[in-house]
């Protein structure tokens, strides 16, 4: 019903302005509210294997390709909710021989 609404026009959104103040102010809310540890998890990681005394170099490489695979994509994900997620559609392949990854771009012929 709301959206029939504001489809003919009888009810008025916000600016886009405020619509981004809004968001802004939620997204700063919220920031105690989330349980993920983003970037910190590879360095959790690490200290793990430390603790267990078993700093095995192939795991430490493991940790690393992973968390290179993760920073690149983190810049490709859009800085707002409702922008393109073409990010998401990125395919990657890692070596684990090597500790190397590729990454095709959605748009890259197979």
């Amino acid at each position: 019903e709301w959206v029939a609404q504001v489809l003919n026009n009888a009810v008025q959104l916000p600016s886009p302005e405020a619509q981004e103040e809004w968001r802004r102010g939620y997204i700063e809310q919220r920031q105690g509210d989330t349980v993920a540890l983003g970037g910190l998890s590879f360095d959790y990681c690490r200290e793990l294997v430390d603790e267990l005394q078993s700093a095995d170099e192939d795991m430490l490489q493991r940790i690393t390709a992973v968390q290179e695979m993760y920073e690149d994509a983190s810049v490709k994900r859009p800085a707002f909710p409702g922008a393109p997620d073409t990010y998401r559609r990125r395919n990657f392949t890692i070596d684990w021989d090597t500790f190397t990854w590729t990454v095709k771009e959605p748009n890259e012929a197979a």
